[in-house]
């Protein structure tokens, strides 16, 4: 058990985004891939829309992000690593973006979350690790804001 656990580990590093075990259904198969498409089509579309019309500070802010979302990450490390104000970070992510930049980052985490729950043999502990979020309570909080149902139900 211990070997498989330090695969899946590994695998997740290594950003693996699921595996399906044999033998396997079409359906499964089906559903897992529409699932990945889906969420890689939503978090790349957000991106891109709001890298090409935005100011080129927020371009480097974004790509911080997507880059670093398992870190912790606040608006005011953000805003000293990229020589600008929060207030004016929070201010053009608000205009660019239509929500917050605290938002933005926790829809991210959730969904690398859910992509992890699915499929991988990790503890929620762990994953939640993996996405930046520091309590349990804030995890559950922001994972059934953005999914509408809690990590536990994502699982089954």
């Amino acid at each position: 058990m211990f070997e498989k656990r330090e695969s899946c580990l590994e695998c997740a590093d290594a950003g693996v985004n699921g595996y399906i075990r044999k033998p396997f259904k079409l359906e499964d198969l089906m559903r897992r891939v529409t699932f990945l498409v889906e969420s890689k089509e939503e978090v790349k579309s957000e991106v891109e829309s709001l890298i090409n019309d935005a100011h080129p500070k927020l371009r480097e802010v974004v790509e911080y992000i997507h880059e670093n979302f398992s870190r912790p990450i606040n608006i005011e490390e953000l805003s000293r690593s990229h020589g600008i104000s929060s207030g004016y970070l929070a201010r053009l992510f608000k205009e660019n973006a239509g929500k917050s930049l605290v938002r933005d980052i926790n829809k991210l985490r959730v969904i690398k979350a859910k992509n992890l729950l699915e499929d991988a043999d990790l503890t929620t502990t762990e994953i939640m690790d993996k996405v930046g979020f520091s309590t349990d309570q804030h995890f559950f909080k922001q994972f059934k804001r953005y999914t509408g149902y809690t990590p536990k139900t994502c699982r089954k």
